[in-house]
């Protein structure tokens, strides 16, 4: 047999090769069956890890600094895994660890972030003159570490239980009631309404006021917010509504 014919016969039984593998893939994949290159799924993406241990002190790496006024910042810690979510409910607060002239140091804090925010911690800190552990934030700097454990419950909140909250606060203890109005006014389902007394001891001082403002422009029917302050300076004494006193 000549070599072109030996060539001619395995192209032949190549060809019939192919056309037999053929039939078979549609026999065995074809339209009635579930099996098909278009039904492979993949696979689901595994939930966030919790950003926090309540059991355990874990590191954050300081992100963002924001100066709100004369003595108050708002700091965003990153967590080491940015796919973390905060774990922390309303209403709840952390507790940070710092190594201060020597000595550990523990103070706690209230998150404003949102619960399930994903990677970093949202904090409004006042530098007290007497404040180990503000002044020790007030001073660090961009990529600077510092240890937070948590969340510690404070208030287990439930939509819908009373009808009416009043909220009272003074200074950076809007940091919690923060928490509780943005819980109740930012679920559509929860018709509790609120009032929130906030006393200052000036307009200056009025932490996340711009926050508190467009929620009750927002929800007005739900919202009411009332303003106090010790002080009131002469330039704005005719522009300020609230309580003096």
């Amino acid at each position: 047999m000549s070599a072109a014919a030996r060539a001619s016969k395995k192209w032949i039984w190549l060809g019939t090769s192919l056309a037999v593998g053929a039939a078979g893939y549609l026999l065995y994949y074809g339209p009635g069956r579930k099996l098909s290159f278009e039904s492979v799924k993949p696979a689901s993406p595994l939930p966030a890890p919790d950003a926090l241990d309540p059991n355990a002190f874990r590191s954050f790496k300081l992100a963002d600094i924001k100066q709100y006024n004369h003595n108050t910042n708002i700091f965003k810690f990153a967590s080491d895994d940015p796919r973390a979510k905060y774990n922390g409910k309303t209403a709840s607060c952390v507790v940070f660890k710092a190594d201060i002239d020597g000595k550990e140091i523990i103070r706690p804090y209230t998150p404003t972030s949102r619960p399930n925010t994903i990677g970093e911690l949202e904090f409004v800190v006042k530098n007290y003159p007497n404040g180990l552990m503000s002044k020790h934030i007030h001073g660090m700097k961009m990529g600077d570490n510092i240890q937070i454990k948590g969340p510690i419950p404070k208030y287990p909140y439930e939509a819908n239980k009373f009808q009416n909250l009043v909220l009272i606060a003074g200074g950076t203890g809007i940091t919690p009631m923060i928490q509780m109005i943005e819980e109740v006014v930012l679920n559509p389902n929860d018709k509790t309404k609120i009032t929130f007394l906030f006393a200052n001891t000036s307009i200056d001082d009025i932490l996340l006021r711009e926050k508190l403002d467009k929620l009750t422009e927002k929800y007005p029917d739900q919202l009411k917010v009332h303003y106090a302050v010790s002080k009131v300076a002469k330039a704005q004494a005719k522009t300020w509504q609230g309580e003096v006193g």
